[in-house]
């Protein structure tokens, strides 16, 4: 007998988002057709049951029974188990009565998916749809308690197991660098770009405060150490000759990055505009999101960095919602650097629905906005690189890990010892799924106040030592615009009876 390629049944979810999710499970598949025999074949259909497939993965998305509440689905997230993997659902399950239940909530321990076999075929019925799930993960994103899970990719993990487990091989390119675990994309948002262009402002009292008081506080409750804590009182007291051009600014360290990450092609994101807040959902942003640097401050140090092999790319003010203003902040740093083919990262992470679609009309050739500010993890749920909804040829290079989401007193206010076990999950999930962590340590982390520099520095050295690849944010994009670009014309593997 011979068995073939998926076969996908639709007829509620959006083809376009099958097609997404199948570039991210890059598997021979394609849409059913009924003379075609499959070894798998997924319906949405909870009445149809292929009689030319050995295993029928049947998504029943009636949820008149719904575990969740069936008012408002986007408020239904529930975990799920599958075997001993732990997953959210976000748009309600429902309960699938059968002997043998491989699917449960795990509240709850009912069963949200059944298995029955019969004649040599297997029948799955799953009480949750996994487009519709991949279509909400893409659009809106996980909620930050939820940031832990790589839900996507636990679908995916999912489908392969169950394909295999029913008897069909996978044939199948993993999104895993030749003799590597898994990539290691890094990159510092450039907000501040020396101490001196703050003169009696906000950001120099803040400074003077944490450096000063701020860090006793931070010594006697062990979150800092003694030296650190005269480090920073040294680096208040240097004021004065900073200001005076006497003493390096401290706060400008692209080159003591350089040495740091020599060879890991990390990227620079810096801000097109000078004292330009931009704008928010409804009006101006706060006018602290403004910058004080001008590009020609920094134009040598930028080029210095281009000449190590490290990349620039644009953090964006207004970009996520106005797509001429994305040109004009594009074409800013295109000038600068003359170089195109840049990636954006918008400042605080602002996006909206309708973002990539703006940020590719303005040129794009990728996006990194997709993380968290108050948490660190998977936003979208996955590790890989993807094309977000309404999008053709802008890669989403996702957020997973950020300084101040981890060590900010109003944010997750972590140890580094706690810190360090979040980074851990993150990594551990790499290896298990491939695909990309992206890393945002901003540029002046690495000085006083922050003094981050050695947890970094760790984890760098951590991750060479697990023998991951550290890739330029164009070498990525090249790598799995390559993987996006293979197609299977046809797969059929012979099963003996």
């Amino acid at each position: 007998m011979v068995f073939k390629m998926i076969g996908v049944a639709l007829k509620y979810s959006n083809q376009s988002v099958a097609e997404e999710f199948f570039q991210l499970f890059k598997t021979p598949w394609e849409y059913y057709r009924k003379e075609r025999p499959y070894c798998v074949v997924i319906s949405e259909d909870s009445d149809s049951v292929s009689i030319n497939s050995r295993l029928n993965i049947v998504i029943d998305s009636n949820f008149t029974e719904n575990l969740g509440d069936s008012q408002n689905r986007n408020k239904s997230s529930i975990l799920v188990k599958a075997g001993e993997t732990v997953f959210p659902v976000y748009l309600g399950v429902k309960k699938i009565h059968g002997d043998t239940p491989f699917l449960v909530a795990e509240e709850t321990g009912e069963s949200v998916g059944s298995r029955a076999c019969d004649s040599g075929k297997t029948v799955l019925r799953i009480g949750l749809n996994l487009f519709q799930e991949v279509e909400y993960l893409l659009v809106h994103g996980q909620p930050a308690k939820f940031a832990e899970y790589p839900t996507l990719d636990i679908h995916i993990a999912n489908l392969r197991s169950w394909i295999i487990e029913y008897g069909s091989p996978v044939v199948e390119i993993p999104p895993v660098p030749n003799g590597h675990k898994f990539f290691v994309f890094l990159t510092h948002d450039v907000d501040f770009a020396g101490i001196r262009n703050h003169k009696l402002d906000r950001t120099l009292l803040g400074f003077i405060y944490r450096a000063s008081i701020g860090s006793i506080i931070r010594f006697f409750k062990r979150r800092l150490s003694f030296r650190k804590m005269i480090q920073n009182w040294a680096a208040v007291l240097s004021l004065p000759l900073v200001f005076w051009g006497m003493t390096k600014d401290f706060w400008i360290q692209f080159r003591r990055y350089a040495l740091i990450e020599k060879g890991l092609g990390s990227t620079f994101f810096v801000v097109p505009f000078k004292e330009t807040s931009g704008a928010k959902f409804s009006g101006s942003a706060p006018a602290i999101r403004k910058v004080r640097y001008d590009l020609e401050d920094i134009k040598d140090e930028i080029n210095k960095l281009l000449e190590m092999g490290f990349e620039i790319g644009v953090h964006g003010l207004d970009a996520w919602m106005d797509s001429n203003k994305g040109k004009a902040e594009y074409a800013k740093i295109k000038k600068l650097i003359g170089r195109s083919n840049l990636g954006v990262r918008i400042h605080w992470l602002y996006f909206k629905q309708g973002s990539p679609k703006l940020i590719e009309q303005a040129g794009y050739s990728y996006d990194s906005s997709l993380g968290y500010n108050d948490a660190v993890g998977f936003r979208s749920g996955t590790t890989q690189a993807y094309h977000l909804p309404g999008t053709r040829e802008l890669f989403e290079l996702p957020l997973h890990i950020q300084d101040t989401a981890m060590f900010y007193p109003d944010r997750m206010n972590l140890s580094e010892d706690k810190a360090a076990g979040c980074v851990q999950k993150i990594i551990n999930c790499a290896a298990r799924f491939g695909g990309v962590i992206t890393f945002n340590w901003h540029h002046r982390s690495i000085a006083s106040e922050r003094y981050w520099d050695t947890f970094y520095q760790q984890i760098l050295e951590s991750l060479k030592n697990m023998g991951v690849k550290f890739s330029s944010a164009s070498y990525l994009i090249n790598w799995f615009k390559m993987r996006r670009s293979i197609t299977f014309e046809e797969i059929e593997k012979r099963y003996s009876q």
